[in-house]
């Protein structure tokens, strides 16, 4: 029985399901794609929370040396 599927991480069709381990590298590729990129925005979603807590302690301090310690 030929099944026809198609890999869309690495570009290439293979056309009988007797092929079943170009399938699960093709498979494996696209989880492994899909948790770098998950993990790539989990670490910039990190970075991003990191530099607004910092522009947050800047402009405390920036406040505190102003004297508008009511602002905060």
């Amino acid at each position: 029985m030929c099944l026809s599927k198609k890999c869309t991480s690495l570009s290439w069709t293979s056309p009988c399901s007797s092929e079943s381990g170009y399938f699960t590298t093709c498979y494996t590729v696209q989880a492994y794609t899909f948790q770098r990129s998950r993990f790539g925005m989990l670490v910039s979603t990190a970075l991003v929370l990191v530099f607004l807590l910092l522009h947050v302690i800047r402009s405390h301090r920036l406040y505190q040396e102003l004297g508008f310690n009511s602002v905060f």
